[in-house]
This record gives structure tokens, C-alpha cells and sequence, in this order.
């Protein structure tokens, strides 16, 4: 298998022990170099489709026309790319994931920018000779929604309600049964057992706390508050015993907001870590926390599965998610779960946790018995 994909931004350093995640599966990477991606940035979707192109008819000269493409998103230069190569290779087989909605935004709002250049003009063309009608020059993400639920052979979404809320934004019928045909459910996937030791981390953690993890992004509706507030319910006594470790992007400003709601006696703030020592870190801890997008008021329904969910999973850390009732991640079995934003509840939780840490500590001192 061969991977094309875009130059990370100089702001971002490429993750070397990705190559072991996919393992003998990828026989080479082709990263190719160009403008940081934005997300409404049509001109540079040309641009990776016509290197994307280039690349891979210089590869195919070489060994032979490829068995089958894969695209994800959420970018969508990824699925624009490889409707290309469908369009040019009718028969060979084409699945597209869609990690979330490109059409509408987290807040319900509907993603609008142009989509003029070659690629656009072969999507739309595809369309129209498929007798769907082809979006105009302004509607970029329906294009390329449109351009999938038409073209591809197989379509994989995370979650019924991503599945569902997705395909209710398509006018055509034709084309939204024509999708409903073709789609798959699979969240994503846990990655191999040995993963999680391939990386060895010396975590230092606190051995008799409670030691929380949380690896994400505080962004738009999702908000630090939802996960420190709880924390600041607990007494002294109760914040002595729990530990709380944010690894997020950019940790200066975070840490910031946890000075000053003076609970950086209890919380600790780092950077991003490599992936796999990410899932090495996974394992140490107590428990593992994630939280659900506040999305149903935008939607109606919350259609976020989040990726991380499964990264948990795997490690056999006890996980806490704090969910929007109904949530695809509310469903899951074998998961303790409380009301985001509900922080009486996170809190008894935690107490809970404090509790179980202590019983634990004590039937470990006091040994075998009988």
C-alpha cells in the first residue's frame, strides 16, 4: 500500500512512529510539500490532487495499476484526490471514510467556500454523467460529499447518527439511497495489543492518587471547564488524593486558566507526546477520561464518535466519558459515563474513584488472608 498525504505544517512535527502503527501494510509515504491546509482552501486541494495525480501515474508506470484506493477525511482534498482516480478508473474499487460531517460544522452551521480549478470541473462532470446533479461553484463540501455518496463503492462512518444526520443534508433521493446502500458502520479501529508497549514511557505518576488522563483539544464547544471544575467541588483533602494530567496541544494557555482557577496543585498540563507513547502513557494510568462534543443543541443529536474512545479501549485502562445523552459514546458498553457539564455528577465520580484507589491501596498493605 502507498500513502499520499499532505506536508504536516511547519508548526507540526511528523510523527516517526507512525510507520510502526501501519506496520509491513505501507510500502512507502509520499508527503507532499505545499501551503498549510485550511479547511476552505479549494486552490490547495488543486494542488494536492495535481501532485496526488503526478505521483501516482509515475508509480503506476512503475509496478502496475493499484487493486483498490482509500480516502478519509476530514480533510477533503483526500477524498477529492481519489474520486479522481475512480473517474479514471472506473473499476477499481474505492472506499471513503468520513471521520465527521464535512458539510455542517459542530455547531449545525452549513460549510460554504468556492470550488473552481480542474477538480472541481471533473467532479461536477462525474456528477452530471451519473444524473445527479452537481452543486454550484460556491458549495465546496457538498461537492465533495456529493462526489462520494455517487462515486465510491463503499462508504464507512463512525456511527449511525453521523451516518444518518450526514445523509438527511443530501436533496437528491437517488443519491442519498444510492449512499445509504453502499454505507458501513465501523468505529474506528483499536490499535494492535503490542502497540501500546512499543514505546516504553516513564510515566513518574504519583502512586497513591488517583491519576486521571486526558489526551485532546480544548476547542470551540468543548471546554476545559467541563473536566477541572469537578475538581475544584473536591475539598482539600479529596484534591490531595487525585491527580489530573491534560496533554493538549498548546499547554502554555491551559495552564494558564488552571493557575487561576487554582487547582495547578492537582493538575498537571504537558504537550502532545508521540502516538505511541501516547498509548504506552494509556496504559499507567488509573483512569482515562474523554468528553463528548456539546453538540445536540446544533444538530438536534450528537453524531461525534470521538477517535481517542478507541485508543482507551485498547490500552485496558478504566475509561470515564462524560457524554450528551444519546451520544454515540453515551451507548458503549463497558464504560463509566456522566452527564458533560453535569459537575455534581463528575465529581461524586470522582469521589468514587478516590474511594476505590483507597480500599485498593489498603488490601495491598495488608496482604494475603486466610
Amino acid at each position: 500500500m502507498d500513502v499520499i498525504a499532505n506536508e504536516p505544517p511547519n508548526s507540526r512535527k511528523s510523527d516517526r512512529g507512525s510507520r510502526a502503527v501501519a506496520g509491513a501494510s505501507v510500502r512507502s509515504v509520499v508527503r507532499l510539500k505545499g501551503r498549510e491546509n485550511r479547511l476552505t482552501d479549494w486552490a490547495n486541494v488543486e494542488r494536492f490532487c495535481a501532485e496526488g495525480q503526478r505521483e501516482i501515474r509515475a508509480r503506476e508506470a512503475r509496478r502496475g495499476r493499484y487493486l483498490s484506493v482509500y480516502s478519509r477525511s476530514m480533510m477533503p482534498a483526500s477524498h477529492v484526490l481519489a474520486a479522481l482516480y475512480k473517474a479514471s478508473h472506473p473499476k477499481t474499487p474505492w472506499t471513503a471514510e468520513f471521520s465527521d460531517p464535512l458539510l455542517v460544522d459542530t455547531r449545525g452551521e452549513r460549510r460554504t467556500a468556492p470550488a473552481e480549478g480542474d477538480a472541481a470541473d471533473t467532479l461536477r462532470d462525474e456528477l452530471d454523467r451519473r444524473g445527479f446533479a452537481a452543486p454550484g461553484v460556491g458549495e465546496m463540501f457538498e461537492l465533495v460529499e456529493a462526489a462520494v455518496y455517487a462515486m465510491a463503492d463503499t462508504i464507512i462512518f463512525t456511527n449511525e447518527l453521523q451516518r444518518d444526520l450526514m445523509l438527511d443534508h443530501v436533496a437528491s433521493p437517488e443519491l442519498r439511497e444510492r449512499a445509504r446502500r453502499i454505507a458501513v458502520v465501523s468505529p474506528h479501529p483499536q490499535p494492535d495489543p503490542e502497540l501500546y508497549f512499543a514505546a516504553p514511557v516513564e510515566a513518574g505518576f504519583f502512586p497513591d492518587v488517583v491519576n486521571v488522563g486526558y489526551f485532546g483539544v480544548f476547542f470551540g464547544i468543548r471546554s476545559i471547564a467541563s473536566l477541572v471544575s469537578p475538581l475544584a467541588a473536591l475539598d482539600e483533602s479529596e484534591r490531595a488524593r487525585v491527580r489530573l494530567y491534560l496533554y493538549v496541544p498548546k499547554p502554555v494557555p491551559v495552564r494558564r486558566q488552571v493557575a487561576e482557577l487554582g487547582l495547578d496543585d492537582c493538575v498537571e498540563v504537558a504537550g502532545f507526546v508521540p502516538y505511541l507513547e501516547f498509548l504506552n502513557l494509556a496504559t499507567q494510568f488509573d483512569w482515562l477520561v474523554v468528553a463528548d462534543s456539546a453538540a445536540t443543541e446544533h444538530h438536534g443529536v450528537n453524531p461525534y464518535l470521538p477517535s481517542k474512545l478507541s485508543d482507551y479501549l485498547g490500552s485496558g485502562t478504566p475509561v470515564w466519558a462524560m457524554v450528551e445523552a444519546g451520544s454515540p459514546m453515551s451507548r458503549w458498553p463497558g464504560i463509566t459515563t456522566t452527564p458533560v457539564g453535569d459537575v455534581e455528577a463528575a465529581t461524586e465520580q470522582l469521589r468514587q474513584m478516590i474511594a476505590k484507589k483507597g480500599t485498593t491501596a489498603s488490601e495491598s498493605q495488608q496482604g494475603p488472608t486466610g
